[in-house]
């Protein structure tokens, strides 16, 4: 009550307009209700008006050393309090299984990031917020890209900032969510590739002819990308690998599809059964479609070399096409 007392001074001694010390008063209130409790919607409306008057806080300029501690008392005081909310609402929508709940999570994320990117809680709450956007509200692009601006943070912790001299770069250990966030990348970005494929329109029929790749699925590539490079090779490696690899495929750069599809098929040990068997079959679809058939050959002489291709009915395919593709070859060596 001493600080609605308080408060309603300073709005008659101020008028409307919201100075430093009116800020900090109505600042102080809003924690305090916050912090107390009550329906969702009026937390969530309570802490939306504390993340504007942060904003305003952080955006003024302060004339003297107490109105430069009074901004810093509003904005610590409301970092605190919407991070704290933000998680809240968050598992308080997991607990309840809240699209309600979840909606105003995600506003209080938004309220809290732009506020307060560099915190020390900022890599944890944007993970959190991927993560509700991913697999609470299915909106995989927003999901997507918050995701890589958490591996992004990671990334930065690795190398060196562009123009900076990699010699006196010391690398840093990434946060405790760089391997999830890079493959959540992908499987979000991969959602959304999926979406857009359904409405696409392929221009040519000619396997000859490179077709462009579409944002979605050039989006999906960067992540897998970025997951190859970063990630440490482990279970996942060759189903990331093997995405880039069919994207390739699929839009006709076998230049690029068929050396990844060698490696998942040749050299990744994680990669031998079903995996490595189609790697395997899409090289020779490949040359197959490009009626290049001394590389089919030559391809399924490679794989029957390869104790785990050569096996099980896997093995008699590659015999079959042997002999396919040298029947194919006969006309040529006989002229």
């Amino acid at each position: 009550m001493a600080i609605a007392a308080a408060l309603s001074l300073a709005l008659a001694l101020y008028g409307a307009a919201p100075s430093l010390e009116v800020a900090y008063l109505r600042a102080l209130e809003l924690e305090r209700k916050i912090g107390q409790g009550g329906r969702p919607r009026d937390l969530a409306s309570w802490a939306h008006e504390l993340a504007k008057l942060a904003r305003a806080a952080k955006d003024s300029k302060a004339v003297s050393g107490e109105t430069e501690a009074l901004r810093g008392f509003i904005l610590r005081g409301a970092e605190r309090t919407l991070s704290s909310f933000a998680v809240k609402m968050h598992n308080e929508g997991k607990k309840h299984r809240s699209a309600q709940l979840f909606l105003l999570a995600n506003g209080a994320y938004e309220d809290y990031l732009p506020l307060f990117p560099e915190d020390r809680k900022a890599y944890d709450l944007r993970f959190f917020h991927a993560e509700l956007l991913n697999d609470n509200l299915n909106r995989y692009e927003e999901a997507a890209e918050e995701y890589t601006r958490v591996l992004r943070q990671d990334i930065a912790k690795m190398e060196p900032a562009e123009g900076v001299d990699a010699l006196g770069f010391q690398p840093g250990q990434p946060g405790r969510w760089m391997v999830n966030t890079a493959y959540n990348a992908v499987l979000a970005y991969d959602e959304v590739a999926k979406k857009e494929e359904k409405n696409e329109a392929r221009s040519s029929s000619d396997p000859n002819v490179k077709l462009p790749i579409p944002k979605a699925k050039q989006d999906l590539l960067a992540a897998c990308e970025r997951y190859l490079k970063y990630v440490p090779p482990g279970p996942k490696y060759a189903s990331v690998l093997n995405k880039t690899a069919y994207i390739y495929y699929r839009y006709n750069h076998f230049d690029q599809s068929t050396p990844r599809f060698a490696r998942i098929a040749l050299e990744l040990p994680e990669a031998d059964d079903q995996p490595g068997l189609v790697a395997a079959n899409l090289i020779l679809d490949t040359y197959a479609l490009l009626g290049e058939w001394d590389q089919v050959n030559a391809w399924a002489r490679r794989f029957l070399e390869d104790p785990k291709l050569s096996g099980g009915k896997m093995g008699e395919d590659l015999r079959k096409v042997l002999e396919q593709s040298a029947l194919k070859l006969q006309p040529r060596q006989t002229r």
